[in-house]
C-alpha cells in the first residue's frame, strides 16, 4: 500500500472522542459547536463527509482531516482498485444500489475486509450508484 502524498489539511477541532479513528471518513457536527466528529451513515442519518482523519485526538483536540487529494481510509468491505466508495459510519465501503454520497474513489484493491486499509481519491459532494451510470 502506497502512502497518500498529495494532500490538502484542513486542522479543526475533535467534536468527540477520535483516538481510535484515524483513517476514518469525518463530517462537520450541526449546530454552535462546529466541530468534526466522526461520519455516519449517509442514507440514515444524511451524512456529507468532508475528508478523513488523519491523527488520532481525544475531545477537543486538534483534528487533521485531508480535505482534499489522497488519503487512506479504514474499510468496511472489500473493494476494487476505480471503484466509488461512500462512508458506513466512518468506514469505506463500494457504493451500493441506493444512490449515497460518495466519498472518493478507490486507488487500490481491498481484499482483507472490515479493517483493510486502502488510499482513495476524495472527491467529496458526489452521487453514485450501483450501475456506476454517474
Amino acid at each position: 500500500m502506497s502512502q497518500a502524498s498529495n494532500q490538502i489539511v484542513k486542522t479543526l477541532l475533535s467534536g468527540e472522542d477520535l483516538s481510535s479513528s484515524q483513517y476514518y471518513a469525518v463530517m462537520i457536527e450541526l449546530g454552535t459547536s462546529n466541530t468534526v466528529i466522526v461520519a455516519g451513515t449517509p442514507a440514515a442519518e444524511g451524512t456529507h463527509v468532508i475528508g478523513i482523519l488523519q491523527n488520532e485526538p481525544a475531545d477537543g483536540e486538534a483534528a487533521n482531516v485531508v480535505i482534499g487529494g489522497t488519503s487512506k481510509i479504514v474499510m468496511a468491505a472489500n473493494c476494487d482498485a476505480g471503484e466509488k466508495i461512500m462512508s458506513s459510519s466512518g468506514k469505506g465501503t463500494p457504493v451500493d444500489g441506493d444512490q449515497k454520497s460518495v466519498i472518493g474513489v478507490a486507488l487500490e484493491d481491498n481484499a482483507e475486509g472490515d479493517g483493510g486499509i486502502v488510499e482513495i481519491l476524495l472527491t467529496p459532494g458526489g452521487v453514485g450508484q450501483a450501475d456506476e451510470s454517474n
